[in-house]
C-alpha cells in the first residue's frame, strides 16, 4: 500500500462523513457491495426511457443520436427504435450540460463540480476533471478541439477534448477591481463571475464572456487581452445567455430582467438595440420586490432566407417557461420584429441544423425539446418540431414515442390497466415492428448501424424465443413491446380501439377494456369491453377489403335444455325446428318471412344469414344445415334471380396494421372477464373460449374466410382487387355455472351444477369466471389438441369443463374461500410447461396462401348439409352430440398450479378410466399475513433452462422463485431499497377488487420481470417523483442480455465544409481565416511545445498537497486528544491516591 493510500485510510477513519473526491468509481462500488444491508439484486433493476427530472439535452446531427441528462447524475444516449445506452456521472450530481464530440464515440458531461468525458461505445469513463468549487459557465462549439469553462474563482480555463489536456492558460478580468488568480471567492462574494461563454464563429480567437453582474467582455485568446469591455448592461443584472451571429459582427445578450439586446460589435464603438422585453404585469411592477425573468438558451438560427432568434423565456402569469421565436425583416428596427410562442412550457430544447460546424451550422431543420408537463401528469415528453422554411411555422409536434413511452411515467388517463407477456419467435417481433413502423411518424433520432435490426442484433440469434409484452391503458390504447432484454425494452406500436378506420363499428369511448388475449401464432387479438362486446382483430401487412362481421349472441328466456334457439316468429309454423335441432344447436335465427323450401341449398357456405321475413311457413326447414349456423347477421331480404344475388358494393380497403374482422355481442349486462385462445396448426382457425361475469362459458371456432373461388383451369375467378375477407364464427356450445356446495380438495364429484346458458335457477348465486386455461393434453383418441379446460371463479372454485359435452365434470374449492382465482398453469411431472403453440407454422402475411381457404373455411364445409365428409368424425365436432368418448387410461400425470392473492398451491391431476379426474394437493404457500400481487404466479425459465415459478410478495417487496415440481422456494430477490411496494387498503383485498396500483408480469423465458407501480395512487414514498413507473428486473443475476451494446458508427462521412473566403476577399479582410485561428489556438494552448502531461497531472499534484494538509490537521487533532487523555489520566491518578488514603483511614477505625 502506497503512502498516500495509507494517509487516505488514516484520514477516513477520523472523518468518515467527508467525501473523498479522488476516489475512483471502482472503489465506490466495492465499498457499497461490502455493506451488510446492501442487496446485490439492486444492479439488476433498470428503468428504461426518460424518467425523473430532466436537466440537459443534446443532439449529434451527424450520427443522429440524442442524449438526455437527469438530476440524479444519470444520462442516456438514444438511437433509432428507442435503443438506449444508460450511464451515470462519476459525481452522481445533476447534469448541467451535455456535448457530443461530433462523429466520435465520446460525449462531454458537465455537472456542478466536474467535467467528464465518456466513451459511450465502450460505456467507460475516459477522463474526468474534478473541482472543489462550482463550474459557473461552459462553452463547447462543434468542430473546435477546445472547451472553455470557468469556476467560482472567476478563472476561464481551456480543456482540449481530443487529447484530454487541461492547459495552464487562464483568462480573467485584469481590471483593478477584478479578482486575481489567488483570490478567495469566499472572502469576497461580490466578485463578478463568468455566467456564459461563446466563441466567435468567424474568429475563434475571440471569446465572448457574460458575467453575473451584467458585464460583457470580449477576450482575444492569442494576445490574452480584453478587446472590448461593455458595462452598459450592468443595470440589467445577471447576463444569462449570449450568442454570436453567423458572420461574427453582432451578438445578442439576454439578462435576468427579461430583456434581450442586439449588440453590433466594433472595437471602437458598439451600439445596442433592445429587441425584446418580457411583458410585466402592472401589479407586479408596483411590487417593491424585484421580479426575475431570465432569458435562457439564446440562439441565432437561419433558414433559407431569414434570421431567427430562439430562446427559453418566462411567462409572468403562470411562471411557465415557453419557447419563444423572434422574427422580422429588419433586426435593426425593433418595430419590425414580432415574437411568437412556439411551445407553451419546456425544460430544454436543442436546434437540429443541416451542418455540424461552429462557424456555419447551415439551416434550421427542426427543434428537439423536452416538454415540461404539469405536476399532476408526471410526464415530460421528448418532442420534435419541424419548421417550414418558407412560412417559418412549426409543424405539429412529432412524439418520440419509442423513447417517451419506455418508462411508463405517463399521465393519469394512459396509466397501465393490464399487462401480459407472451413468448414468440423473432419473426413475429420483426413483423410487428415493420408493420407499426410504416404507420408512425419518424423523428430525427434514427442513429445506429444499418444492420441494427431485431433479428440481427448480437445475442438475439442465440435466444430460442423472444418476449412480447402487451399493456392495456385506461385511455383504451394497447401498446406492444419487445421485452426480451430488461435493459432495453423496445416500443413496437399502439392500437387505439376508439379510433379504427376499417369499420364504422368503433368501440364507444364510454366503454373500457376489461381483458384481452393474443395469439402469437396467427396474430389474432381479442378484446372484451364493458359494452358486452368481444372485438376480434387480425394483424396483417397487406391491405384488405373487409366485411366486418357482427355476431349477435343475445338470448331470451325460451331456452330448452341446451337447445338455445331464439327463433322469434310472427306466425310460429316451424313445427320441426326443435325436434331436429341438436342439444348444442345455438341458432339465433330471427325468421319473419321465409318461403324458401330449399333453404339449405340456397344458403352460402358460411350460412351466416339472419333472414328477417314476414310469414313463417318453414315446414320443410329441418335445420339440418343449421346445426352450426350461428352467425346472427341481421340483414334485409336479398332479391334472388336464377340463384344469383345482386352485387353488393365492395368495402373500402383497410391499410391499418390492426384490421377489425368482427365482434361478438353478448347479452345485455353480460361482460367477458376471461379469454382463452388456441390456434390450429392445420387451418387458419382459432379456438376461442370466453368466460363472463354471470358464470357463462362460450366455446367458438373463428376462421378468416374470403370470397375467392378457383376455376377449372386452377386460376382465381375473382380479381385480387375484389377479394373480400370476413370472419366466420362457429359455436360449439355453452354452459352456465352456479355454486351449489363446497367440495373437498381431492373429490372427483361434480359439486358445480351446469345449467343451460342464461337459465340459472332462481335463488342460485352466479359466479364470475376470472381465469381459464386450456389443458393442452388430449385425453381422447379423437381430440386434436385438448379435451378439457380449467376454470377459476371469483369465489375460489376450480372447475373442469369437458369441451365436447360442455359440462363440468370435476371441481374443487381452494382453502381460502371467497378469494378469486388468479392464474391456472399446467406442468408435466418434470415441471416443464405444457404448451400448444405453433411458431412459424402460420403465414402472417395473408390468408390467401392458406390452402384450406379457397372460398370458405374448412369448418364451414364440414357443417354444410350437403357435405358427407368422412373426416367429420375425426374433427373437433366429434362428441358434440353425444356424451363423449372414454378417457385414456394410461395417461401421463400432470400438475396444476393455482394462485390467488392469498395462496399458491400445486395439485396433481389423475385421469381415471371411468371418466373421473382427481386432484391431490402436493404443496401450498399460504399468504395469510401477506398477499401476492394480482393473485398471479408466472411460469418462466431460468438461464440454465430449468423452469421456475415467479410471484411478487407485496409484504416483503420481494420476488419469490419456486420449484415447479414441488413448489419449494428456490430464492427470494429483495427489491429494497430501490423499490418499496405501496400498501394496499385491506378493503381492496377483501372485495377482490382489481389492483390498479401495482402490475407485475414475467416473460416466459429468462425470468425477466416487469413491475409497474402507480406512485400517484400509493401512499408510499418512492424515490421517483413520476406518477407511474415501470421497473425492469432481471431475475437471473448475471444473465443480462444487453442486446444493444453500441450505437456508434465510425464510417459516416462528415458533410462538406462550408466554403471559406477567397484569396482576393481575405486579402482585403482584417479578420483571420478559420484555419488560421484554429491553428493559433492549437499553438497557444500547447504549453510552448512542452510535453503534454497526463490528463490528471495537475489534479494529482493538488490532491497530494491537499492530502498532506489534511493528514497534518488530523495528526494535530489526534495529538490534542492525546494531551487531553494524558491530563485526564493524571487527574484519575490523583483521585485514586486520595481514595486509597481514605480507605486506609476507614480500615484503621
Amino acid at each position: 500500500m502506497s503512502i498516500f493510500n495509507k494517509i487516505k485510510k488514516f484520514i477516513k477513519d477520523e472523518d468518515e462523513d467527508e467525501e473523498d473526491i479522488f476516489k475512483k468509481p471502482t472503489t465506490t462500488t466495492s465499498k457499497t457491495t461490502n455493506k451488510p444491508n446492501t442487496n446485490e439484486f439492486e444492479k439488476n433493476i433498470f428503468i428504461n426511457g426518460i424518467h425523473g427530472t430532466k436537466s440537459a439535452l443534446a443532439f449529434d446531427n451527424v450520427l443522429n443520436l440524442c442524449a438526455i441528462g437527469f438530476n440524479d447524475g444519470s444520462f442516456k444516449i438514444f438511437g433509432k427504435n428507442g435503443y438506449e445506452i444508460p450511464l451515470k456521472a462519476h459525481t452522481k450530481s445533476m447534469i448541467k450540460k451535455i456535448y457530443f464530440i461530433i462523429n466520435s464515440p465520446f460525449i462531454i458531461v458537465v455537472t456542478d463540480s466536474s467535467i467528464e468525458k465518456w466513451d459511450y461505445d465502450r460505456m467507460k469513463l475516459n477522463n474526468i476533471l474534478l473541482y472543489k468549487t462550482r463550474i459557473t459557465s461552459i462553452c463547447q462549439s462543434n468542430g473546435l478541439k477546445h472547451l472553455f469553462f470557468s469556476t467560482e474563482d472567476s478563472m476561464i480555463q481551456t480543456y482540449n477534448i481530443h487529447n484530454n489536456f487541461l492547459s495552464s492558460y487562464q483568462l480573467y478580468d485584469d481590471n483593478s477591481s477584478s479578482p486575481q488568480p489567488e483570490f478567495d471567492v469566499k472572502c469576497n462574494p461580490s466578485i463578478p463571475l463568468p455566467s456564459c461563454l461563446k466563441v466567435n464563429p468567424i474568429n475563434a480567437n475571440q471569446l465572448l464572456v457574460g458575467y453575473n453582474n451584467g458585464l460583457i467582455l470580449i477576450f482575444n485568446l492569442e494576445s490574452k487581452k480584453i478587446e472590448k469591455r461593455i458595462e452598459s448592461f450592468i443595470k440589467c443584472g445577471y447576463c444569462t445567455s449570449i450568442c454570436w451571429s453567423r458572420n461574427g459582427s453582432k451578438f445578442v445578450a439576454g439578462f435576468l430582467n427579461g430583456e434581450i439586446h442586439l449588440i453590433k460589435y466594433s472595437v471602437q464603438n458598439s451600439t445596442s438595440i433592445l429587441i425584446y422585453k418580457t411583458q410585466h404585469q402592472q401589479e407586479q411592477q408596483q411590487l417593491q420586490q424585484q421580479q426575475y425573468y431570465p432569458i435562457d438558451q439564446l440562439e441565432i438560427l437561419y433558414t433559407n432566407n431569414k434570421k431567427l432568434i430562439l430562446f427559453k423565456g418566462v411567462n409572468c402569469i403562470d411562471n411557465t417557461k415557453p419557447l419563444i421565436l423572434i422574427k422580422g425583416d429588419n433586426f435593426k428596427n425593433p418595430n419590425h420584429l414580432s415574437s411568437v410562442q412556439v411551445f407553451s412550457n419546456i425544460l430544454s430544447y436543442y436546434p437540429i441544423t443541416t451542418l455540424p460546424y461552429y462557424n456555419n451550422n447551415g439551416f434550421l431543420e427542426s427543434l428537439l425539446l423536452i416538454e415540461a408537463a404539469a405536476a399532476e401528469s408526471g410526464s415530460n415528453r421528448l418532442l420534435e418540431l419541424k419548421i417550414d422554411q418558407k412560412t417559418l411555422f412549426f409543424s405539429n409536434p412529432i412524439l418520440c414515442d419509442e423513447i417517451n413511452l419506455k418508462s411508463f411515467s405517463c399521465c393519469n388517463n394512459s396509466k397501465v390497466k393490464l399487462m401480459k407477456s407472451y413468448q414468440c419467435d423473432s419473426k413475429t417481433i420483426d413483423l410487428l415492428y415493420q408493420l407499426f413502423e410504416s404507420n408512425n411518424k419518424k423523428s430525427s433520432i434514427n442513429g445506429g448501424p444499418e444492420t441494427l435490426t431485431l433479428t440481427k442484433l448480437p445475442g438475439v440469434s442465440s435466444l430460442p424465443y423472444q418476449q412480447l409484452m402487451i399493456t392495456v391503458h385506461y385511455d383504451n390504447t394497447i401498446q406492444f413491446w419487445n421485452s426480451s432484454d430488461p435493459k432495453n425494452i423496445l416500443y413496437l406500436g399502439t392500437l387505439n380501439i376508439n379510433n379504427n378506420n376499417n369499420s364504422t363499428t368503433i368501440v364507444d369511448q364510454n366503454y373500457s377494456i376489461i381483458t384481452f388475449s393474443f395469439s402469437v401464432s396467427n396474430l389474432l387479438l381479442t378484446i372484451s369491453t364493458s359494452g358486452s362486446e368481444l372485438f376480434i382483430y387480425h394483424i396483417s401487412d397487406f391491405s384488405k377489403r373487409i366485411d366486418t362481421l357482427i355476431y349477435n349472441n343475445r338470448k331470451n328466456n325460451n331456452n330448452n335444455n341446451n337447445n338455445n334457439n331464439n327463433n322469434n316468429n310472427n306466425n310460429n309454423n316451424n313445427n320441426n325446428n326443435n325436434n331436429n335441432n341438436n342439444n348444442n344447436n345455438n341458432n339465433n335465427n330471427n325468421n319473419n318471412n321465409n318461403n324458401n323450401n330449399n333453404n339449405n341449398n340456397n344458403n352460402n357456405n358460411n350460412n351466416n344469414n339472419n333472414n328477417n321475413n314476414n310469414n313463417n311457413n318453414n315446414n320443410n326447414n329441418n335445420n339440418n344445415n343449421n346445426n352450426n349456423n350461428n352467425n346472427n347477421n341481421t340483414a334485409e331480404k336479398e332479391e334472388q334471380t336464377d340463384g344469383i344475388k345482386e352485387d353488393k358494393p365492395l368495402p373500402n380497403a383497410v391499410f391499418d396494421v390492426f384490421k377489425l374482422m368482427g365482434k361478438i355481442i353478448m347479452g345485455d349486462g353480460e361482460n367477458i372477464t376471461s379469454i382463452a385462445l388456441n390456434p390450429f396448426k392445420s387451418s387458419y382457425s382459432t379456438r376461442i373460449l370466453i368466460g363472463t361475469d354471470l358464470g357463462n362459458v362460450y366455446h367458438y371456432i373463428v376462421s378468416i374466410v374470403n370470397n375467392k373461388s378457383v376455376g377449372t383451369d386452377g386460376t382465381s375467378t375473382i380479381p385480387s382487387s375484389q377479394v373480400v375477407y370476413t370472419l366466420a364464427v362457429f359455436s360449439f356450445g355453452s354452459c352456465s355455472v352456479t355454486t351449489v356446495s363446497t367440495p373437498g380438495i381431492n373429490t372427483s364429484s361434480n359439486n358445480i351444477s351446469t345449467t343451460p346458458t342464461g337459465a340459472a335457477s332462481i335463488g342460485e348465486s352466479t359466479i364470475a369466471i376470472t381465469s381459464m386455461s386450456l389443458c393442452f393434453y388430449p385425453i381422447r383418441n379423437s381430440d386434436i389438441d385438448s379435451s378439457i379446460v380449467y376454470l377459476g371463479s371469483s369465489d375460489g372454485n376450480v372447475m373442469v369443463l369437458d369441451l365436447q359435452t360442455m359440462k363440468i365434470i370435476s371441481s374443487f374449492k381452494l382453502s381460502n374461500s371467497g378469494v378469486q382465482v388468479g392464474s391456472l398453469l399446467f406442468t408435466n411431472k418434470r415441471g416443464d410447461p405444457i404448451q400448444f403453440l405453433f411458431f412459424g407454422s402460420i403465414n402472417h402475411d395473408d390468408a390467401e396462401s392458406i390452402e384450406n381457404l379457397n372460398d370458405i373455411s374448412t369448418f364451414s364445409k364440414m357443417f354444410n348439409n350437403n357435405s358427407n365428409n368422412d373426416d367429420l368424425s375425426n374433427s373437433l365436432t366429434t362428441g358434440i352430440n353425444n356424451s363423449g368418448e372414454e378417457f385414456k387410461s394410461m395417461i401421463e400425470e400432470i400438475s396444476l398450479i393455482v394462485s390467488t392473492i392469498k395462496e399458491i398451491s400445486i395439485y396433481s391431476i389423475s385421469f381415471g378410466s371411468n371418466k373421473t379426474i382427481q386432484h391431490k394437493r402436493l404443496n401450498k404457500h399460504d399468504g395469510s399475513n401477506k398477499y401476492f400481487i394480482d393473485g398471479l404466479v408466472h411460469l418462466s425459465t431460468q438461464s440454465d433452462g430449468k423452469p421456475v415459478l415467479i410471484s411478487l410478495d407485496s409484504s416483503t417487496s420481494s420476488i419469490e422463485l419456486y420449484n415447479t415440481t414441488n413448489l419449494d422456494k428456490l430464492k427470494s430477490n429483495n427489491l429494497l431499497p430501490i423499490i418499496r411496494l405501496p400498501t394496499l387498503p385491506s378493503s381492496s383485498l377483501n372485495n377482490n377488487s382489481n389492483n390498479n396500483i401495482i402490475k407485475f408480469t414475467v416473460t416466459p423465458s429468462y425470468s425477466n420481470g416487469y413491475l409497474y407501480i402507480d406512485n400517484n395512487s400509493s401512499s408510499s414514498n418512492n424515490n421517483n417523483n413520476s406518477s407511474s413507473l415501470l421497473y425492469c428486473i432481471s431475475n437471473n443475476g448475471g444473465h443480462q442480455l444487453n442486446q444493444y451494446p453500441t450505437l456508434f458508427v465510425d464510417n459516416i462521412s462528415m458533410p462538406p465544409l462550408p466554403k471559406g473566403k477567397t484569396t482576393f476577399s481575405s486579402f482585403f479582410s482584417s479578420k483571420p481565416s478559420q484555419q488560421t485561428t484554429e491553428s493559433n489556438l492549437d499553438r497557444i494552448f500547447s504549453e510552448n511545445g512542452n510535453k503534454i502531461p497526463t490528463p490528471t497531472h495537475s489534479q494529482q499534484i493538488a490532491g497530494i498537497s491537499d492530502l498532506l494538509n489534511r493528514a497534518k490537521e488530523a495528526l494535530e487533532k489526534r495529538g490534542d486528544q492525546l494531551k487531553e487523555l494524558e491530563l485526564k489520566t493524571s487527574e484519575m491518578e490523583v483521585s485514586s491516591r486520595a481514595f486509597s488514603q481514605m480507605a486506609k483511614q476507614l480500615s484503621k477505625k
